[in-house]
């Protein structure tokens, strides 16, 4: 009763909080942690009471693609595309990335295509669709296996229309200015950032990260009204967020100076190390992708629950094998510190003993069969009615 009554004050009071998590383009192995721990704290904050919002923010917009829409016109594979889509756009991209390394003609046309394709131009449009919406089904079968949902999937590209009219506003207020054929806010007043000013215009008039981010805080501020919004992203955009919050802070002093900010918070995590103690990547120093990597954990934890119990049916142990699989890979990511980094082991992650998801299992299932054979005892199931339970800690 107590913590009803707690869980009905604080819905009462209404806060809010949008969660965003940074995904972008091809889901690998580094994206398991932004998607992991993002649902972890969606889920605590909820049960907390608090209003959640979770916002995909993923990379559908920008410079990959003028390489994308290069590939896919020149080289593209029909057959592969029906089978593994983003498999062969991450080849399209990569065979057009190396060449234009080599080639100023490759880079010049892929610039084009970008352009035409920021232009409005209606081939590269309807193109551009197609690869989004291939795109996102995966994405989906992906985030299913893992059990997450987002309530909004709001795209770069969502906040391009956005991005001019932000800058101009910056500009009249005084909060950027020009400097070098660019556009950047400046911090002099803070020692941290003094001599990091914030891109938000670069000086051939394209747009960045900083000015969708802040594009979009503008967006969760008008629709949301949160009190605080956390960003779950890798470590490596530490600097960035510092930037995109001291522009942010000054740019809201402008428009109102009597409204109180939301909380921002950026939820930074470290990298996923393979057993050499470099970035986690496949045999043929390739990314992992994350459904190779739960397809993985799956198989392995099959081979597991089969040894142990053969005479199941083969589909019981391939939803066994299922549960104890994606359980152990997100619990070994939620195990360690989250601004640390740590070493993927597939035996410690699949062990039955020590920090690990399968003895965490193990040990429930142990119990409940304890709980089944008590109910067939006639002289057990009675005996907590004599028990008082009075203590908080109990």
């Amino acid at each position: 009763p107590a913590l009803k009554a707690h869980l009905e004050e604080l819905k009462e009071r209404g806060k809010r909080i949008v969660f965003a998590n940074g995904c972008f383009d091809v889901l690998h192995v580094g994206h398991i942690r932004s998607t992991i721990l993002g649902d972890c704290l969606a889920r605590t904050l909820r049960l907390l009471g608090h209003r959640v919002i979770t916002d995909n923010h993923i990379g559908d917009w920008g410079t990959q693609f003028g390489m994308l829409l290069l590939g896919w016109k020149h080289h593209l594979n029909r057959d592969a595309l029906s089978t593994d889509p983003v498999g062969e756009m991450e080849r399209l991209y990569k065979m057009v990335a190396a060449t234009s390394e080599k080639m100023e003609t490759v880079r010049d046309a892929a610039r084009q295509e970008l352009v035409k394709l920021q232009s409005g131009d209606a081939e590269n449009l309807r193109i551009w669709r197609e690869m989004i919406a291939l795109s996102e089904k995966q994405f989906d079968e992906i985030y299913a296996r893992l059990g997450v949902k987002f309530d909004h999937t709001l795209g770069e590209s969502f906040y391009n229309p956005q991005l001019q009219s932000l800058v101009d506003q910056m500009l009249s207020r005084g909060i950027a200015r020009e400097s070098e054929g660019a556009i950047a806010v400046f911090f002099e007043e803070d020692p941290q950032l003094k001599d990091k000013p914030a891109l938000i215009r670069k000086s051939d008039g394209g747009f960045n990260y900083t000015t969708t981010d802040l594009a979009t805080l503008a967006y969760r501020l008008e629709t949301w009204h949160p009190d605080e919004i956390i960003y779950v992203t890798d470590g490596r955009q530490q600097l960035h967020f510092q930037q995109v919050f001291a522009a942010f802070r000054k740019w809201r002093l402008t428009l109102d100076p009597r409204a109180s900010a939301p909380h921002l918070a950026h939820v930074w995590f470290g990298s996923i190390l393979g057993e050499d103690g470099k970035p986690f990547k496949t045999r043929t120093g390739e990314t992992v992708k994350l459904a190779d990597l739960l397809d993985e954990a799956e198989e392995r934890a099959f081979k597991i629950v089969s040894e142990k119990n053969p005479e199941l049916p083969e589909e019981r142990r391939r939803e066994i094998a299922r549960v104890v699989g994606v359980g152990a890979v997100k619990y070994a990511d939620l195990l360690p510190n989250r601004q640390s980094d740590y070493v993927f082991n597939w035996d410690k992650m699949l062990s039955l003993q020590g920090h690990t998801a399968p003895y965490l299992q193990y040990a429930y299932a142990r119990i409940r069969s304890i709980f089944r054979k008590a109910e067939a005892t006639s002289n057990i199931g009675h005996r907590t009615s004599d028990i008082e339970v009075s203590a908080a800690e109990e």
